[in-house]
């Protein structure tokens, strides 16, 4: 993708879906700001952002399609809902680590999105999927008030276990015979003895268990965020 485009996406997609920041007279989420005034992209990924001329017809064309689309989004649903939002874990190794958790509502259906944050000296370092440097700050590091490495390790669990919980490769029967999440290509040429479904072929939905999101609500009291 035209690194203008795909930088476009960052600076609008929080604005579409989320309704949060302050758009442009484009439509597109302005950058926030560290307290040196460098501008970051205020997305989960946090990539920093410099300031960039509006591109050429075509590109501004191929977006306008993308703003469609997350128009029908919004229109049919299928938005977030923040569990918490930059909840702080604690320090390790002079970083600050932040947490997230969204719901995504699919029809009937509800998606788990866990990401962090990490910061060094108020500037994005790192996040994503990065289970393994919250872990350390719970083994190694300094937790914030409130928290306990016990509290961390369900988090890790949770977050491990049903992160993206509507991306699943494979479906339930599938599951409940106790195919790996990474099978073999021998297992994954086979197709399911029930209803017949291809591993792989689609993406398919696999539900929440009842104690994941008061699990979460609770640490978001621990944490001493507001729960939504």
């Amino acid at each position: 993708m035209d690194n203008t485009i795909a930088e476009l996406i960052r600076r609008l997609a929080r604005c579409q879906l989320d309704g949060e920041g302050e758009c442009d007279e484009h439509g597109f989420v302005k950058p926030d700001y560290d307290s040196d005034g460098t501008p970051w992209c205020p997305l989960g990924d946090q990539q920093e952002v410099q300031p960039f001329d509006m591109p050429n017809d075509d590109a501004v064309e191929a977006l306008s399609s993308f703003v469609v689309a997350a128009r029908s989004l919004v229109a049919a649903g299928k938005v977030s809902t923040d569990i918490f939002r930059n909840a702080k874990i604690g320090t390790v190794d002079r970083e600050v680590v932040y947490l997230t958790a969204l719901l995504r509502e699919y029809g009937p259906h509800v998606e788990l999105s866990i990401t962090a944050d990490i910061r060094q000296s108020g500037r994005c370092v790192g996040g994503g999927q990065a289970r393994d440097t919250v872990r350390a700050v719970a083994k190694r590091g300094h937790l914030a008030e409130g928290l306990t490495p016990a509290l961390v390790e369900g988090l890790l669990e949770v977050w491990d276990r049903w992160h993206l919980n509507g991306l699943r490769a494979g479906c339930q029967h599938q599951r409940d015979f106790g195919w790996p999440r990474r099978p073999t290509d021998d297992v994954r040429s086979k197709p399911c003895p029930i209803c017949d479904y291809g591993y792989g072929t689609a993406w398919k939905h696999e539900a929440l268990p009842d104690y994941v999101v008061p699990f979460l609500r609770r640490f978001a009291v621990a944490a001493e965020e507001e729960v939504i």
